[in-house]
């Protein structure tokens, strides 16, 4: 099995955006998402 590494673009911040929601070390509180949905424009 190979993982081939290419640079993000704008098409894939929603699937970045849910991992970044569902990764407890991403958060910088415990009661604030790690970003906010308007942030990404």
């Amino acid at each position: 099995m190979s993982i081939i590494i290419r640079e993000a673009n704008f098409e894939d911040f929603d699937e970045l955006y849910s991992i970044g929601a569902n990764t407890p070390e991403f958060r910088v509180s415990a009661n604030e998402p790690f970003m906010d949905n308007s942030e990404k424009e």
